[in-house]
């Protein structure tokens, strides 16, 4: 079978010169091509990669090429804005770990501030205590020497004074015993209050404390946590028509997860005395909001949230999730967790290792 010329419609001889489209794969003559000798042997070459296209298929390579090219310009600018946000989610990652442990020094800190300030105020009483004592016996002593002068010049012979005078020595020595002895006492005290002054004043000196601003953000963060300490989140929970029904609801949940029939205590709302819990957000056909719940006890919501892993093999209580009530920060956390879960996972797998990174207790560790 012979091919014919996709210009001229004329027969390819065998030995005729001849060009093939790259693109639409159509053969031409040379001549009809327009292609010239030189071109011809550098496209006849063997193993040349060389592409000759015909006239229709120029316009639309060359717009191929231009779109093509402007994607890899696309992929090469999201290529550096996805690296850029690994930089910057690593440095966010890093801050909250400094903040974190930051946290945790001056929560230490201040235990041992606590303990050191209580033992001060227990010397300083000590000493107010003993300072009326001495104010006393100082008194006594000037009483028995006005006693003395007076009886001096009272007295009309020379044993009754001598009597006197060594009666009332005796008493200023037991006296002036007791004064050295409570002396003693209150001086150990007051060294004891100055080298404990002196320890706060090294402890001071030596920490890096965070600035204004940080102390300011650290204070609204644990004010925020402590706010939250009784309430949680239930995702997917059914909506219901009312508080009470939606009270009964969540008490059926917690008994499956704590698997014991627990009488749950909510925190009331005061104006109405319901059970203080609500749904975030606007009511919707298309979803099921989440529910927040604030409970009367701490210790029961960290024993639910400690077995809530337990609604996944659950058949009644599918796809509900149960967590803890997050601070804006929290949250960040855990979504910069999730992400290098997520990527460490990915890598795992790329190189054909198990992917077993997950999260617990706020810690990223493997299964």
């Amino acid at each position: 079978m012979t091919l014919d010329c996709s210009k001229c419609d004329n027969p390819l001889g065998v030995n005729q010169r001849k060009v093939t489209c790259s693109t639409c794969q159509l053969i031409y003559h040379q001549a009809c091509a327009k292609v010239s000798d030189l071109k011809y042997e550098v496209l006849s070459e063997k193993n040349s990669d060389i592409l000759w296209f015909c006239k229709s298929c120029k316009v639309t390579t060359a717009n191929m090429v231009h779109q093509l090219a402007k994607l890899l310009k696309q992929v090469t600018s999201i290529e550096s804005e996805r690296k850029k946000e690994k930089t910057e989610i690593a440095t966010l990652h890093n801050l909250l770990g400094d903040f974190n442990m930051r946290l945790k020094k001056i929560e230490a800190n201040q235990c041992d501030y606590a303990t050191n300030l209580e033992t001060t105020k227990t010397m300083v009483t000590q000493m107010l205590n003993d300072i009326p004592q001495v104010t006393s016996i100082e008194e006594r002593f000037e009483a028995i020497e006005d006693r003395i002068e007076e009886h001096s010049q009272k007295s009309n012979g020379p044993v009754e004074t001598a009597s006197s005078v060594e009666i009332h020595l005796g008493e200023l020595e037991k006296n002036l015993a007791h004064f050295k002895s409570q002396h003693d006492v209150i001086s150990q005290s007051g060294i004891k209050v100055i080298d404990s002054i002196q320890t706060m004043e090294t402890n001071n000196s030596s920490m890096n404390y965070p600035d204004a601003t940080a102390i300011a953000e650290i204070t609204t963060e644990l004010e925020e946590r402590n706010k939250r300490r009784k309430s949680m989140v239930i995702h997917n929970l059914p909506e219901a028509n009312n508080q009470g029904d939606e009270a009964a609801n969540v008490s059926s949940l917690i008994e499956e997860i704590l698997q014991d029939h627990h009488t749950l205590e909510f925190e009331k709302e005061p104006s109405t005395q319901d059970p203080r819990l609500y749904r975030l957000g606007k009511k919707s056909a298309q979803r099921v909001r989440t529910l927040k719940v604030h409970l009367k006890c701490p210790e029961t919501r960290d024993r639910i949230l400690a077995n809530a892993w337990r609604l996944a093999s659950s058949t009644k209580h599918k796809g509900i999730v149960v967590q803890k009530d997050m601070t804006p920060l929290e949250r960040i956390h855990l979504q910069r967790l999730v992400h290098e879960k997520n990527r460490r996972n990915y890598e795992a797998r790329s190189n054909q290792q198990e992917a077993n990174w997950t999260i617990r207790g706020g810690i990223l560790c493997r299964k």
